[in-house]
């Protein structure tokens, strides 16, 4: 059975929603990372101290993966706080924490370094503040009962879609890697203690994103018979990524209590 790793910012909006201390949570979030930096416009910081100002004024946190063509709930960040901050669209990720003041947007800037087969990560979160974000996110991502039921449909498009693609036809390293992660699980690292539903809906949205991203690789490659049934099977799995990368901002939302 393989593992499936989350986004970071996904990792953190999860970690975010428990009472975990600080340092475990910024632990947990960098895995094999370098330790990450924290950049604002009042300096440089760890991760750890973006935490604990969380955990003292945050009452809402969030992931969005936003790709182009579907940058719903992505906030506007205010001019004052804006420059140097990434693209959360080129990033595909972003943090949103709410408060009762001040709501903000951290976006990861990942770098990697090292070989093709020795290599690490060194990740710089910039923050910035942004209009309210919560009736948006609302709006556009929806509940998780709405999410639940959108996986449902979504893995039903997903089965029959490869099922048309003649899997014969694929190479048989995109037909192993649909096997495995069928099958595939969350890695233990990844995951605070959150509740079985948030984890079923996180874990079959997961699932289904790298699955699609998978196939879709090889509907591109030559997969596909001709091209109708490219363009046919390119146009449902990119459905299938949308409803999958939404149910996984779905599922991250929490509102604090503490």
């Amino acid at each position: 059975m393989s593992n499936v790793l989350l986004p970071r910012s996904v990792r953190l909006a999860l970690w975010l929603s428990t009472d975990a201390p600080a340092e475990r949570i910024a632990t947990a979030v960098q895995g094999s990372d370098e330790p990450h930096r924290l950049l604002t416009r009042d300096g440089t910081w760890d991760l750890a101290s973006l935490i604990a100002e969380v955990q003292s004024s945050v009452l809402t946190v969030a992931a969005l993966l936003p790709v182009p063509g579907d940058v719903a709930a992505v906030p506007r960040a205010q001019d004052q706080y804006h420059a140097g901050t990434p693209d959360p669209v080129t990033a595909g990720e972003c943090l949103l924490l709410g408060g009762r003041e001040r709501h903000l947007i951290a976006v990861p800037d990942v770098q990697q370094f090292g070989s093709e087969w020795d290599f690490g990560h060194v990740v710089t979160w910039h923050v910035a503040q942004v209009d309210e974000w919560e009736t948006a996110f609302h709006g556009a991502i929806g509940s998780l009962a709405e999410a639940e039921s959108q996986l449902r449909t979504g893995l039903t498009h997903a089965t029959s879609t490869i099922m048309d693609l003649e899997l014969g036809m694929w190479r048989p390293e995109v037909k192993d890697g649909i096997a495995q992660l069928r099958d595939a699980r969350l890695t233990d690292e990844d995951l605070p203690s959150i509740t079985p539903r948030r984890l079923a809906a996180l874990s079959l949205a997961v699932r289904l994103k790298a699955i699609a991203e998978l196939a879709l690789e090889d509907t591109s490659g030559g997969g596909a018979v001709n091209v109708w049934q490219a363009d046919q099977s390119r146009a449902a799995l990119l459905e299938v990524l949308r409803v999958a990368r939404r149910a996984i901002a779905a599922a991250t939302y929490a509102r604090i209590e503490r």
